[in-house]
């Protein structure tokens, strides 16, 4: 049976980037690539402007469906992401450039100035190499607009969790689509749900294969994961994904006695009771 010690993950490895300057760092290096395509360009320093949102650049398109995909799409790249990781880090860029071109051709009119926050503090950041810039009211509240917008209008399904020390509550969701698992964390130490599916080749429930892993390397043969998030004690944040008709686990690998800047010692939270079992239909 499992003992909590194959699936341990480090604290500041699943630390969700926000959703908002995800965005804007796969958009700089759209620009950043076209940039170097000039030896000249290359040697000098690039400075990225936020767009007049009246312009028809950022978010012209106004393609729902489009900008929906890529939305749900490019959450997904960023939910479980090492920033301390340069080159998992760029490849998740890489992975994130097309998709954000998809989102700027396709984003709705009514998100212009929103984009236009996010693109302006980007340049900041890119100029100076600080990210404190992404840290501000500002970016925080045109994040938020940018989400209630796919709340809205993207057909997902809100799903509210709420995880405590050490155990999820809320309604776990039953039928297949697109959800935006809202986590608030009223627990004194950090959480991290990870959302899974039992693999269909995969024999037995998913209580009973997620118990048979014996280690780390063990758990992608048995799931596919498809949303994570993390919270710091008293925080809220969201994952985006899509889910399919399957068996399901819900678990958070995070060790007790862990905080917001370091890991603990003790066993993984699930290993304390945080783990739950549904069913997709």
């Amino acid at each position: 049976m499992n003992d909590g010690s194959a699936l341990r993950a480090p604290v500041a490895a699943r630390r969700r980037i926000q959703r908002g300057a995800a965005v804007l760092l796969a958009a700089g290096l759209l620009i950043g690539s076209a940039a170097c395509s000039s030896d000249d360009a290359a040697s000098e320093s690039t400075t990225t402007t936020a767009p007049d949102p009246g312009d028809g650049g950022t978010g012209g398109g106004g393609d729902l469906d489009a900008y929906c995909d890529a939305s749900v799409a490019l959450d997904q790249i960023f939910q479980s992401i090492d920033p301390e990781d340069a080159e998992g880090f760029a490849a998740a860029l890489d992975d994130a450039a097309p998709i954000v071109a998809d989102l700027e051709a396709a984003a709705p009119a009514e998100l212009h100035e929103h984009v236009a926050v996010l693109v302006a503090s980007f340049g900041k950041v890119k100029e100076s190499g600080d990210a404190s810039a992404f840290e501000t009211e500002e970016v925080d509240a045109a994040d938020a607009a940018a989400h209630e917008f796919d709340l809205a209008n993207c057909d997902l399904t809100k799903v509210a969790v709420t995880a405590g020390d050490f155990h999820f509550t809320g309604d776990l969701p039953t039928e297949a689509g697109r959800v935006s698992i809202e986590m608030t964390n009223e627990g004194a130490e950090p959480h991290l749900m990870i959302v899974a599916r039992k693999k269909d080749d995969v024999d037995g429930s998913a209580q009973a294969a997620f118990e048979a892993i014996e280690g780390e390397e063990d758990f992608p043969k048995s799931f596919d994961q498809m949303v994570s998030i993390w919270t710091a004690p008293g925080d809220s944040d969201y994952g985006m994904g899509e889910l399919t008709p399957g068996e399901y686990v819900a678990f958070c690998p995070i060790p007790v006695g862990s905080t917001a800047d370091g890991e603990g010692d003790g066993p993984p939270h699930f290993a304390q009771g945080m783990v739950e079992t549904f069913t997709v239909a």
